[in-house]
């Protein structure tokens, strides 16, 4: 049950990077592309809509899925359980 747990954690950890508002990514992207507040403003009415199409490309699902198995495993491998 921990195990599982901690695999959800850290996919949520990583689907909330994401630079698709209102999630945490976004709010760094804006920041690092110099977005305006009114175009980020714009761009956050779709977001839902942009988070569930986004979720549906391979390619992103996948690497959420990397991201979260990769992590996984390294956090087993420091604590010694693999």
């Amino acid at each position: 049950v921990a195990q599982m747990l901690a695999v959800i954690s850290l996919l949520l950890c990583f689907f909330n990077l994401l630079p698709v508002p209102p999630l945490d990514g976004s709010h760094l992207l804006k920041n690092v592309i110099g977005m305006s507040d009114d175009l980020y403003l714009r761009i956050a009415r779709f977001g839902l809509l942009f988070i569930v199409i986004l979720l549906q490309v391979p390619v992103v699902s996948g690497a959420l899925w990397f991201a979260t198995s990769s992590t996984f495993v390294l956090m087993l491998r420091i604590t010694g359980m693999a």
